[in-house]
């Protein structure tokens, strides 16, 4: 299918729509969650956090499922929610973390961008969503088609639902999905657009040839597992409720998720992170679980410009490479971790080769201290098809790093939807194999949904926050054909309309990723503390 080009200009003048409008963005609070109106990119002013206290289920029959098994649950409990600018905060980093901000009607018609596209708004999708008026951004949300649903038990099942396979339910659209493109054959993520298109990065002002930076270094060997390994972000606002989960569960890792990379190189932390709590570093070690830091850019998404600039201008040289590398190592050694997860998500797609040089000597450094590099990456199907994926070639990165986390969410935008379809974790599975080795790869899934509104405002939704919800609303819960549990509801005449994420739908993605791949090497919970705690039962079935 012919790709459309890619415009910058378009996408910068895109880029400052959104921050325009998020500085209008109106906030409503219902039922302990704030939602924000909805823009044309994926922007939102953040809700005051509630608290995650367990909410026993509701019982409803779910036809895929057999009887309740819900022994040896991590409850999470006496979670105080998070100051008003601090949860504002953190409302901004769930809704902007691994969204594409580009115009949709850049993205190519095969839906390349974010492994799909921003269509309409939908970001990191192949969604076609007509009901979004992209020039408001109000929505009018659908309820899910009685046949595609099914009635919801939430919880954790005993034995594997007996639902139709993954490979059956892919070729089942959502309503205005576009095709879902085939993946490349391998090697092909190296290969440019043929087609004219302005994704073709421009030779980076850096020599990548350098002696000093192996161009092509050998892959880095991970250390062999019993199974897939379980880890998660651990972000500085969910503290109190992943010590509980890390003192009760067995995770391989923790990723840190508290650290800046400042314009000079340095590491800061994220406004409002302080230092990690000593009773984190204490419970992870005395467990065995690898501690990385996860260093991000992504307060640049206030100035994404600006950032980009920044970035750029860390490693748009050997020398600037290879220093920006040895103070992330200073780092590294200076606090004891177990290596480095680098999330640059505000990067430019002509920076690609200045990025995977980068990584390149940051690995060889780090390996020679016994360290190791995590790079996590927007999810694609292709090159990419906006600056984000453009940036990050697999194959370079995979060969370099010991990890390639694939941020496998946030579907579903603008408007309602699930937040992980299979098919669309299908496609990214297949094309994951053609460019990185099976044991590299790590899928990052989400543990949390999005709550509607049909005046135009969105909020993330937790597994907790969805149960009130439900409980408070006496709304019926359906499970649409991802296996992702969505409800109704109306209040004041507002219709709302959320997704979240359960143990049941967790597992129909491990299913799909596993039927596509057995041989990964992990998935990677984002974010910890936000999950439906029936989920630790199943992971331990499944992955182990």
């Amino acid at each position: 299918m012919e790709k459309t080009k890619f415009s910058r200009l378009e996408a910068f003048w895109q880029k400052k729509a959104m921050l325009i409008n998020a500085t209008a963005a109106l906030v409503l609070v219902s039922g302990g969650v704030l939602l924000t109106s909805g823009c044309s990119q994926e922007t939102a002013a953040p809700k005051a956090k509630a608290p995650t206290a367990h909410v026993q289920h509701e019982t409803i029959q779910d036809d895929s499922a057999s009887s309740n098994d819900v022994a040896d649950v991590t409850e999470v409990t006496d979670i105080k929610p998070l100051p008003k600018k601090e949860s504002q905060y953190v409302e901004n980093i769930l809704t902007h973390h691994n969204v594409p901000q580009v115009n949709p009607n850049e993205i190519n018609n095969s839906g390349a961008s974010h492994s799909g596209g921003a269509a309409n708004g939908n970001a990191a999708s192949h969604h076609t969503d007509n009901s979004t008026s992209p020039a408001t951004g109000n929505i009018a949300p659908t309820t899910p088609k009685t046949g595609d649903s099914q009635h919801v038990n939430q919880s954790a099942p005993t034995t594997k639902p007996a639902s139709p396979a993954p490979g059956k339910e892919q070729n089942q659209q959502q309503p205005g999905d576009k095709p879902v493109e085939k993946p490349q054959q391998p090697g092909t993520d190296n290969q440019q657009p043929s087609n004219g298109s302005t994704q073709t990065p421009p030779a980076n002002d850096g020599d990548t040839s350098n002696p000093s930076e192996p161009s092509n270094p050998a892959p880095s060997k991970p250390e062999q597992t019993d199974g897939i390994e379980t880890t998660a972000w651990f972000p500085f606002w969910s503290t109190n409720s992943g010590n509980q989960i890390l003192s009760s569960q067995s995770l391989d890792s923790i990723n840190l998720f508290m650290y800046e990379l400042q314009a000079n190189g340095d590491v800061g932390y994220m406004q409002y992170a302080k230092a990690p709590d000593p009773n984190t570093l204490a419970l992870a070690r005395k467990k065995g679980t690898k501690i990385y830091a996860t260093v991000a850019n992504t307060d640049g998404w206030s100035d994404v410009n600006k950032a980009e600039d920044e970035l750029h201008n860390l490693i748009n040289t050997p020398e600037k490479r290879s220093q920006l590398a040895d103070k992330l190592l200073a780092f590294t050694l200076k606090n004891n971790y177990d290596g480095i997860d680098l999330d640059l998500e505000v990067i430019r797609g002509s920076d690609r080769d200045n990025f995977s040089a980068f990584v390149e000597v940051l690995a060889q450094k780090m390996h020679q201290k016994n360290k190791k590099v995590l790079v996590s990456v927007y999810p694609k199907t292709s090159y990419g098809g906006w600056d984000g994926p453009i940036s990050q070639d697999w194959q370079r990165l995979g060969k370099a790093a010991d990890e390639l986390v694939i941020m496998t969410y946030n579907y579903s935008m603008n408007s309602p939807g699930p937040g992980a379809p299979l098919d669309w974790i299908s496609d990214i599975v297949k094309y994951a194999n053609t460019q990185v080795a099976s044991e590299k790869i790590y899928f990052g899934l989400p543990s949390y949904g999005y709550l509607w509104t049909s005046d135009g405002k969105r909020s993330s939704l937790s597994y907790s926050q969805a149960q009130n919800l439900i409980k408070t609303n006496h709304a019926n819960v359906v499970r649409d054909k991802n296996g992702e549990p969505t409800f109704t509801y109306t209040s004041n005449g507002v219709k709302y309309t959320g997704y979240y994420q359960d143990a049941i739908s967790w597992q129909r993605k491990i299913e799909t990723i596993k039927q596509g791949n057995p041989h990964i090497g992990g998935i990677t919970e984002w974010y910890i503390g936000a999950e439906d705690p029936a989920t630790w039962n199943m992971l331990k079935t499944e992955l182990k």
